[in-house]
């Protein structure tokens, strides 16, 4: 007699697992609220956000900065490593939603910048060339730019000629400052940009001006500045001096003057340059005879000679005093030339201050 079939009995067990395994996978995931795609790129790139939320209107910023509406913005960090918070801000329903954005290292290296001009001080119709190099550790890709400030008036050292208030003229052939790198539109107060790489300076007061370069990896900026001295007219470079006399006895067959004898073999010429003087060539001339010249308040002054050339240490502005002496001849007429090289520096000959202190 055949024995009767066990029933089928279906493990419960496995079959809720597959149940749940099958639930899983057709239920829909939740929605993310920022989702960021990096780009290989970021300097050139975009990182591409969008949202899976619904709302009436979708807002994005990047570190505070507005960079697109809706649900799928757009954003070029322009630097390889940098840290960035992405904020997604909703309307209907209205809320806000943040996330940090690590691009490399996360840390960006800002760039460096040197600048240059070809001088420190400008007057109408001369050309001031302008020179920026940057550099990016990162190699990100800089961007260079200028302005300038008039930061302060000028007062002339004692002695010097005055500075004119008046702005410079249109038709004075003013300045024009060339950026051999692209520079931006410099402040008001700095004129007028002209083809984005010359500034015409017409309407400039002289003064003394700040000239800034900039240069900017898109995430951190760095600057180099420059001082420039803007006047009216340039003072001559060299001052001319002539005096001329009689001296009684020299160094002549009878010797020296004696030492209280009234007659007299040398005499000093004082003279005030206006500016402080770094140079002097001298010549003198006699009828009869010869003479020499010194300077009496150098210190170290050289052997007395009838002409020459002298680097100068203590012509700082002032009464200054020439000495002329003769050697040999009698009652003889003198003549000395002397023409002073004056120092331009701009940082001796003008004092910036503040208008009010003028």
């Amino acid at each position: 007699m055949p024995y009767p079939r066990a029933p089928t009995v279906t493990p419960v067990l496995p079959c809720l697992l597959v149940l749940l395994a099958s639930l899983a996978g057709c239920a829909s995931q939740a929605p993310e609220a920022i989702r960021v795609s990096l780009p290989d790129d970021p300097t050139k790139q975009p990182v591409r956000l969008s949202t899976d939320l619904t709302a009436r209107t979708h807002r994005w910023s990047v570190d505070g900065v507005v960079v697109g509406e809706g649900p799928r913005a757009e954003w070029v960090p322009g630097v390889r490593n940098h840290t960035a918070v992405v904020v997604l801000e909703t309307e209907e329903p209205d809320d806000r939603h943040e996330r940090t954005v690590v691009l490399g290292t996360g840390t960006n290296r800002p760039p460096s910048i040197d600048a240059a001009s070809s001088a420190d001080w400008v007057v109408p119709g001369e050309v001031l060339h302008l020179h920026a190099e940057a550099s990016d550790l990162d190699r990100d890709p800089v961007h260079v730019s200028w302005a300038c400030e008039r930061a302060a008036d000028l007062r002339p050292q004692s002695g010097d000629p005055p500075l004119e208030d008046t702005p410079l003229r249109g038709h004075d052939q003013v300045v024009r400052v060339e950026a051999e790198l692209p520079a931006s539109g410099p402040t008001a107060s700095c004129g007028k940009a002209m083809d984005g790489s010359t500034w015409s300076v017409e309407g400039w007061t002289p003064g003394f001006y700040i000239l800034v370069a900039r240069a900017t990896d898109g995430a951190d900026t760095v600057t180099a500045a420059l001082g420039l001295y803007v006047t009216q007219t340039r003072p001559s470079p060299t001052e001319n001096w002539t005096f001329a006399g009689t001296l009684a006895v020299g160094r002549d067959l009878l010797g020296p003057a004696a030492e209280g004898n009234e007659q007299q073999y040398q005499a000093d010429h004082a003279f005030e340059p206006p500016l402080r003087a770094r140079q002097a060539t001298f010549q003198v001339t006699v009828d009869e005879g010869a003479a020499c010249v010194v300077f009496p308040d150098e210190p170290g002054p050289p052997p007395c000679v009838a002409e020459g050339r002298l680097n100068l240490r203590s012509f700082q502005g002032g009464e200054e005093r020439v000495r002329v002496e003769l050697l040999e001849g009698f009652n003889a007429e003198y003549e000395l030339r002397l023409i002073l090289v004056l120092d331009m520096d701009p940082d001796w000959l003008y004092e910036p201050v503040e208008p009010d202190e003028v």
